[in-house]
């Protein structure tokens, strides 16, 4: 009768262990989980700030090209119109 007592003393313990390590492999899922989802927010975070560093410097280029081509045209009509003289 000793001997059933113990094994059922371990199988409730190894049961017990068991529900243990599944509670912890489960609380180490959420954690991996939610440590995603930072991650995934601290990215698009960045991924935002880039987009928009990229579209200053687009937009400061394009100000820039477009300042270029007009003192261009403006030398440009400046000499023909001293040609014609």
């Amino acid at each position: 009768m000793a001997n059933t007592d113990t094994v059922r003393t371990n199988a409730s313990q190894a049961e017990t262990s068991s529900e243990q390590s599944i509670g912890e492999v489960l609380k180490r899922l959420v954690d991996v989980e939610e440590a995603a989802g930072q991650m995934k927010d601290a990215l698009e975070a960045r991924k935002k700030e880039l987009s928009e560093a990229a579209e200053a410097k687009r937009a400061e280029f394009d100000r820039q090209l477009a300042a270029q081509m007009e003192e261009r045209s403006r030398r440009l009509e400046e000499r023909m119109e001293k040609e014609k003289r």
